[in-house]
């Protein structure tokens, strides 16, 4: 009798325990069907097993295991949870369909101001500025300050901090530069002076004193018909173009690269190659042994052609568009040959030529008609 009690006895527990362990493992599947918790493998490495730590954090329901918990108040649990999980989808939605209008806002208005700066411009007389005692030089313009090199080639610049100033040859200082410029097509930007030296472009900071390089794979020929540069570097509106040609072609090669700031030129000190980049390159059908010098104003390759009578200049390749011109063609008064630097500046809306040692400003103003 004794025997069969107890067997009685061993039985029930074992059945409670077994129904007490199917109570909570359904429990358990509960909750894992509520959260969307995938059930972690054990074969995961740790970085997964961080990352999926991580999620179930911000996606589980954490409770003691034993709770007393009812099958209502469980579904209303989990739907509470999936009501809160997809109004926190929903913001995140809105808010990147709202950074998605901001962006495309912003794009429409940068169209906008490209299709306001096109090639329909009249230019002005040119102006005298400045007489030269060599007849070989460069002249560039930067807001106010003017920057004018003597020669070809050489290691030292002069500094006006005005136009009033070059005209009476007042110079403000006398920059030396850390590589020897060679040729005399450089650009002035932001305070700062981009030149060729070798098969290099070299951006130097004048305020910081920091140099970066970056170098082309440049033809051994004068780039222009009559031209000491190898490399002619123009800065508009848009950035900083280099103009060349390639080893072994006749044609003309456009890159454009990124101008460095003043915060980063404090941070990255000795990285040579770190600042300036490339950003594009255009490979065009044009020769530019047939001009004698060229600029670019809004993203607009302009070419200039000299005589021994007169200089023209005319629009050719929007690179914007990504397509050639016929545009109109201006005759430059007074100016023949032999130019060795034009050089558009985006701040005074000017063009600086130097020519046998005299130096000339043309105005720029945007005409009513506009392109295409």
């Amino acid at each position: 009798m004794f025997r069969y009690i107890f067997t009685i006895s061993f039985l029930s527990s074992i059945s409670f325990i077994l129904y007490q362990r199917i109570y909570i493992n359904n429990l358990k599947n509960q909750i894992y069907s509520c959260s969307h918790r995938s059930k972690r493998s054990i074969s995961m490495d740790i970085h997964t097993k961080m990352e999926n730590e991580e999620k179930d954090k911000s996606r589980s329901i954490s409770f003691p295991l034993y709770a007393q918990i009812s099958e209502k108040e469980m579904a209303k649990l989990c739907s509470d949870h999936r009501r809160e999980r997809k109004k926190k989808e929903n913001m995140k939605k809105s808010k990147r369909m709202k950074e998605k209008s901001i962006r495309e806002e912003s794009y429409e208005e940068k169209n906008i101001e490209r299709k306001k700066c096109s090639q329909h411009v009249s230019y002005s007389s040119p102006r005298l500025i400045s007489r030269r005692s060599h007849w070989n030089g460069c002249a560039l313009r930067d807001g106010n300050t003017w920057y004018v090199c003597e020669f070809h080639m050489g290691y030292t610049i002069l500094e006006y901090a005005d136009t009033s100033s070059l005209s009476a040859s007042l110079p403000r200082a006398l920059r030396t530069l850390p590589f020897p410029y060679i040729g005399t097509d450089s650009a002035s930007i932001n305070g700062s002076i981009a030149y060729s030296y070798d098969d290099q472009l070299v951006f130097y900071n004048i305020a910081t004193s920091q140099t970066n390089r970056l170098p082309f794979n440049i033809h051994q020929d004068p780039l222009y018909n009559g031209s000491f540069s190898r490399m002619d570097i123009q800065s508009d509106e848009h950035g900083l173009w280099i103009l060349y040609r390639e080893k072994k072609k006749d044609t003309l090669t456009v890159s454009r690269v990124s101008i460095p700031s003043l915060k980063y030129l404090s941070l990255y000190i000795f990285c040579k190659y770190f600042l300036i980049r490339l950003l594009h390159t255009w490979n065009l059908p044009f020769q530019p042994s047939q001009y004698c010098n060229s600029f670019i104003r809004c993203g607009i390759l302009h070419s200039i052609t000299c005589s021994s009578q007169s200089s023209s200049i005319k629009p050719i390749y929007d690179f914007y568009s990504a397509l050639p011109i016929i545009g109109k063609s201006t005759t430059l008064s007074g100016i023949r040959e032999d130019v060795n630097s034009a050089q558009y500046d985006p701040i005074s809306h000017s063009l600086s030529i130097f020519s046998r040692g005299l130096i000339y400003s043309i105005s720029i103003e945007q005409s009513s008609q506009s392109s295409s």
